[in-house]
């Protein structure tokens, strides 16, 4: 036996009783048999995505992450357990919780990043066909990741809960890694459509859970649930619908229209019955910022035609709707909440709000650092006996995140936003291929996803917007590339030394500078 076979039979056998360990402490601790087989279940799924290819492993673990239900959401109105909400337990709650192992404070899902991220490090050389992504994109996810650090350390400087800046971080700290995940294993333009159809499937699967309990389960009983599945889940549902009416309009034809219909069919249906304003909001927005960038020629002369035919219809669903009780109009319903003065939840939030504003004020350049609670100078209605930390976090997550940060820190982590729409934006201007315009598209209407609901409900804390958000960061950094208005030998899948990813092969001569398309 060779010594690097030695090496491997040794680094088994020491996995092998690690595990066997973990599951017999966590049987003593817990009594289940159930959660004593997490641990060798989460082994093996590292183990199993150890061995994917690495296009193959980003899309998996996407597809896992967003499929599953995250107990902390509470879905199906906290009334039912669906089929994934087992594996939801593994992968999102911390598996001290579940192993009875205190120094396990860490979820199933960290276990699956950290493996990728290992996978993609130590097989570079299996990932040298990917496109990469610009050096400014890289540099924005640095940034963003020493500020949040930074305020961190500001924070506990400052006499904050160490404990408390875990929970506050660590769904914002992730993004990078995730972004660089994806960057290192969406190859290019053959893994776009893979990409789409991923979201798509699971999407339907939420739908199909979302509609059997609200049908089969509920409706039997008279029972009206507040949701179906969770807030996460309308971001999931309006990327995929973006994806669906991009995909048409960037190639128009009746076999798109057909797919792109059923698709849309399917997940309005989920929107409708997950009962979720936020979801009109981000459906809006998406549609908003689509429309300013196709504005002008026969993309945009397509999307007039469609919004003159859906005008009439649309206003008069509105204006029946508007008051009416019946099932049918619910989601007018929702949109004629968003403007009631006597929406008690609209109410608490500006009460909340007005304190993270008051916070921010008291350290505008700097914030309060992760750890602090916000102060309620006024106070709304007391959810302490149901959740006592409730002030570590405001449901506005962008007023929070200003009230913490700071300005400085603020401008640092959301710059990554920026940098994503404006690579995303110039790659749709400049690609001819229709999968990548429709993909540029998708990744714009991600972002602006990603911050109606970080500004609406606790977004910043979601899994499902953080996976979003770094596929979306990899897309538009690829596309960039491809499209050419960034150059290729400027451009990698991780952010330090090392091959490069792929040679950008666009179809377009290779521009002079890192810009192309006359912004040099």
């Amino acid at each position: 036996m060779s010594g690097a076979a030695r090496a491997r039979a040794r680094l088994s056998g020491s996995l092998a009783v690690g595990v066997s360990v973990l599951c017999a402490a966590t049987l003593l601790a817990t009594g289940s048999l159930f959660y004593a087989f997490v641990p060798l279940g989460l082994a093996l799924a590292g183990l199993a995505f150890a061995r994917l290819p690495p296009h193959q492993l980003g899309l998996a673990l996407l597809f896992l992450a967003v499929v599953v239900d995250n107990p902390k959401e509470h879905p199906a109105s906290g009334q039912w357990e669906s089929p994934l909400y087992p594996l939801g337990l593994a992968l999102y709650e911390n598996l001290n919780t579940l192993t009875g192992v205190q120094a396990l404070r860490f979820a199933g899902m960290d276990v699956l990043l950290a493996v990728a991220l290992l996978v993609v490090v130590l097989r570079r050389e299996a990932t040298r066909d990917a496109i990469g992504i610009p050096s400014p994109m890289h540099g924005a996810m640095l940034v963003s990741l020493l500020a949040l650090l930074g305020v961190e350390a500001y924070g506990l400087a400052r006499g904050g809960n160490f404990k408390m800046t875990l929970w506050q971080l660590r769904p914002l700290i992730l993004v990078p890694v995730i972004a660089w995940i994806f960057a290192a294993t969406i190859r290019g333009p053959r893994d776009l459509r893979p990409l789409g159809r991923v979201l798509v499937l699971a999407a339907f699967v939420k739908v199909a859970l979302g509609a059997y309990f609200y049908f089969a389960l509920c409706r039997p009983r008279a029972y009206y649930p507040a949701y179906v599945n969770t807030h996460s889940d309308s971001v999931l549902y309006v990327v995929v619908m973006i994806v669906a009416i991009a995909a048409w309009l960037e190639r128009p034809s009746l076999r798109a229209l057909l797919s792109s219909g059923a698709i849309l069919a399917v997940v309005a249906l989920g929107v409708a019955l997950n009962n979720r304003r936020l979801a009109y909001i981000e459906l809006s927005g998406s549609l908003a910022a689509i429309a300013a960038l196709v504005w002008k020629g026969a993309l945009g002369r397509r999307l007039s035609l469609a919004f003159g035919y859906a005008t009439p219809p649309l206003a008069a669903y509105l204006a029946l709707g508007w008051t009416s009780t019946s099932g049918f109009f619910m989601p007018a319903r929702k949109i004629a909440s968003l403007f009631s003065k006597d929406d008690r939840s609209a109410g608490t939030r500006d009460v909340e709000n007005f304190n993270l504003i008051q916070a921010w004020r008291q350290r505008p350049l700097l914030g309060s650092g992760f750890g602090h609670e916000y102060e309620e100078l006024s106070r709304a209605d007391s959810i302490d006996q149901f959740f006592s930390m409730y002030r570590y976090i405001g449901h506005d997550g962008v007023l929070w995140l200003f009230s913490v940060a700071g300005l400085l820190g603020f401008a640092a982590v959301w710059s990554v936003l920026v940098v994503v729409v404006y690579f995303a934006a110039r790659a749709h201007r400049l690609a001819t291929d229709p999968t990548q315009r429709a993909a540029a598209l998708a990744s714009i209407a991600a972002i602006v996803c990603y911050s109606v609901q970080a500004y609406g409900d606790i977004g910043l804390q979601s899994w499902t917007g953080s996976f979003l958000l770094g596929a979306a960061i990899a897309v538009s950094g690829k596309l960039a590339v491809l499209s050419g208005a960034w150059s290729a030998a400027d451009a990698s899948t991780l952010p330090f030394p090392g091959r490069s990813g792929g040679s950008g092969r666009s179809g377009r001569s290779e521009p002079s500078g890192r810009f192309a398309g006359g912004v040099a």
